[in-house]
């Protein structure tokens, strides 16, 4: 084996999860390809589009999740089922090719 990843073990979804699922990882498959394209930066723009899609799709799993608590709090505290702040990426990051002649400045 090439990694260290563990093989992926998934847990029967409910069938209104799949969808979100299938997007959120076909986001993943987009932040990838992104990640390694290095003839061109990563624009700012095109990430924060693909963070509020993934919001969109949380806020979806939670709405689904509203009715069934002791699946989306499996082993945790009541007081723990507000949602966290989550903070966007910054605008500030450079992503530079790995293997070209730039040097960052």
């Amino acid at each position: 084996m090439g990694g260290t990843e563990s093989p992926a073990v998934r847990a029967t979804l409910d069938p209104l999860e799949q969808p979100i699922l299938d997007r959120v990882l076909a986001i993943r498959d987009k932040l990838s390809l992104l990640k390694q394209d290095r003839t061109t930066y990563v624009r700012s723009q095109d990430v924060m589009e693909l963070y509020k899609t993934v919001i969109e799709q949380v806020e979806q799993l939670n709405e689904i999740r509203t009715h069934k608590r002791t699946e989306q709090n499996r082993g945790i505290e009541s007081s723990s089922t507000t949602p966290r702040q989550i903070t966007p990426p910054t605008n500030s990051v450079l992503i530079t090719p790995r293997h070209s002649g730039y040097r960052a400045r």
